[in-house]
This record gives structure tokens, C-alpha cells and sequence, in this order.
């Protein structure tokens, strides 16, 4: 399983070796290079491919900044404040709805 921080990238290198036939020299077709190599079939590959594509076009077309953990770099940093400022804290429950006691 690839982590999702990395999806986008290594989508885009999936896509770069797809496209170039990149894998040609050792491989006869792109699935057979899934699955000896990484060990996944194409149908995940293009999926990975597909979201990393959908996140490109909508970090380029997009007025808001990209977000935080999204970066290779910034990826430890953020998931480590995030488990900081999580840790010490009960989980949010619902208010319950208590039945209405009305006056007569």
C-alpha cells in the first residue's frame, strides 16, 4: 500500500513510465510491470494514476493553497503536530437528547 502522501507522486511516475514506456526494456507490457515489480495489479496502478492526475488538475486550478501535509517535505512535520495535539484528548461525543419535561 502506497501512503497518501506519496500516492501523488509516485502517480505521477507511474504515469511518467506508462506514457514514455519506460518499462519496456525489461518488461513486454505496462501490467506485467505492476505486477512483477511492485507487486500490484494495473487496475490499482491506474487508479493511483487517476487520483494523482485529479489532485494535479486541482492543485493547478485552484485558488487555495495546497494543503499542509499534502508536500513530501512537510508530511512528518504534520502528521507528527497532528498526533500532538490529539494525544491527552476524549473523543467527541453527541449530545444526547434528553426527553422534555414540560410544566403542566
Amino acid at each position: 500500500m502506497v501512503r497518501p502522501a506519496l500516492r501523488g507522486f509516485v502517480g505521477l511516475a507511474m504515469a511518467r513510465i506508462r506514457d514514455k514506456e519506460l518499462f519496456r526494456e525489461e518488461y513486454d507490457s505496462f501490467e506485467a510491470y505492476c505486477l512483477q515489480k511492485w507487486e500490484h495489479k494495473r487496475s490499482y496502478v491506474s487508479r493511483i494514476i487517476s487520483a494523482a492526475q485529479v489532485f494535479r488538475y486541482l492543485l493547478t486550478n485552484s485558488q487555495q493553497r495546497q494543503p499542509e501535509c499534502e508536500t513530501l517535505e512537510n508530511w512528518r512535520t504534520c502528521t507528527a503536530r497532528s498526533r500532538r495535539s490529539l494525544r491527552g484528548r476524549r473523543p467527541r461525543r453527541g449530545k444526547k437528547s434528553r426527553p422534555r419535561m414540560d410544566a403542566n
